[in-house]
């Protein structure tokens, strides 16, 4: 528990450093930089007290998934900041009332799984379950098919009752639905546009809708609202297929997303930072087996990117292995062939099906971790009394 990042600040502070994340933020005087970084500081603080709510819960997503010996992957991840602030700056959001400052998600076999695993998770995961989303029965205009659940974290014991009614979001996905949102946001990535927040290239975004419905028809759940009858729809798949050369940029995307193929393995590291820098398509991957270490990282990286690195995401996710971690998270690594490859078989007349995914080999390399050092300086906001 000492490990885990708790909120700094009273949460009149969290309230006032959301309403300031909602505008732009100036980094002309040296005033400017001390009042961002004060602001950033309380945000970063607030979402980094997410993360213990998150392991647990995850660790319970974990046990129900696991049960009987099903198959299955769970992984967790904390929202990155400007995401964060586009949903304050689109919505009457306070920070603190942000649902999704931590995720769980689970991508499973096939959809029974996922119907068992969203009964066992209203049922046994000991949580305020808040609302539900169901975006597999009621599929979004975009395409995008997972069910939601909202959980407001319940303490089990003494020690945890400062991170009471944190937020925490469980989604459940089958690997068919994981593809189509892995592709989503590996070809946004390479585009450099937000195609998961349905903005960008309209051809990509009509292809990822029509998509959605043939991998719906091979799950036997519902299409996407309005989608065209089957006929006109592969039709037109086909069409947008060949202007944009859609299954050749898939194909070659891999290529595209160079990644680090050693990583810092000794021990078992818990937390991974990930940083994909748009200019030269690669990923940095750092490894952390403390969750302080992990989000003091994170935090750095999102204060350059917010001030000048504009060029280089980042997100900080747990998992249980970096196996997992690419097996979960393959947009990082443009690893999208399943749904390439439904794509490419529907272009030929064939009907959408699941792929399985070797796993990816690792090879370790030796501890090159930087020190963490005094990364902010004091801030005026007030820290609650007592800490």
């Amino acid at each position: 528990m000492a490990e885990f990042p708790h909120l700094e600040f009273e949460i009149t502070d969290v309230r006032r450093a959301g309403d300031a994340l909602r505008h732009s933020i100036p980094w002309d005087t040296e005033q400017d930089q001390a009042d961002a970084l004060d602001i950033f500081k309380v945000a970063h603080s607030w979402r980094a007290s997410h993360l213990y709510p998150m392991d647990r819960i995850r660790a319970q997503l974990t046990g129900l998934v696991k049960r009987d010996g099903k198959s299955g992957i769970t992984v967790a991840r904390l929202k990155m900041m400007s995401s964060i602030r586009r949903k304050l700056q689109s919505s009457s959001l306070k920070l603190d009332k942000v649902q999704d400052l931590g995720g769980c998600r689970a991508i499973l076999p096939s959809m029974a799984d996922v119907r068992e695993l969203v009964e066992k998770c209203r049922k046994e995961l000991p949580h305020n379950l808040r609302s539900e989303s169901p975006y597999i029965e009621r599929p979004r205009a975009s395409g995008y098919r997972s069910h939601h659940l909202m959980y407001d974290f319940k303490p089990g014991f003494d020690d945890e009752r400062s991170y009471a009614d944190r937020r925490i979001e469980v989604q459940v996905r089958s690997r068919l639905q994981h593809s189509w949102a892995t592709a989503v946001e590996a070809v946004g990535t390479l585009r450099h546009e937000d195609l998961k927040g349905v903005k960008g290239d309209k051809q990509w975004l009509r292809l990822f809708e029509l998509m959605a419905s043939e991998l719906a028809l091979a799950e036997q759940c519902n299409e996407v609202p309005g989608a065209p009858p089957r006929k006109e729809r592969i039709k037109e798949i086909k069409m947008l297929d060949a202007a944009l050369k859609a299954a050749n940029t898939l194909e070659n995307l891999s290529q595209a997303f160079k990644y680090l193929d050693t990583y810092y393995t000794e021990g078992k590291p818990q937390f991974f930072v990930i940083k994909y820098n748009n200019l030269n398509c690669t990923v940095e991957v750092e490894s952390f087996q403390k969750a302080i270490a992990s989000t003091k990282s994170f935090d750095r990286a999102e204060i350059l990117a917010e001030t000048h690195s504009h060029h280089i995401k980042s997100v900080l996710v747990e998992a249980e292995s970096i196996r997992t971690l690419k097996d979960a998270y393959q947009n990082y690594f443009g690893d999208v062939q399943i749904f390439k490859q439904n794509l490419a078989d529907i272009v030929l007349g064939k009907d959408a099906r699941e792929y399985t995914m070797p796993p990816q080999q690792v090879a370790p390399r030796p501890p090159n971790e930087p020190p963490l050092g005094a990364w902010f300086r004091r801030s005026p906001f007030r820290r609650p009394k007592g800490s």
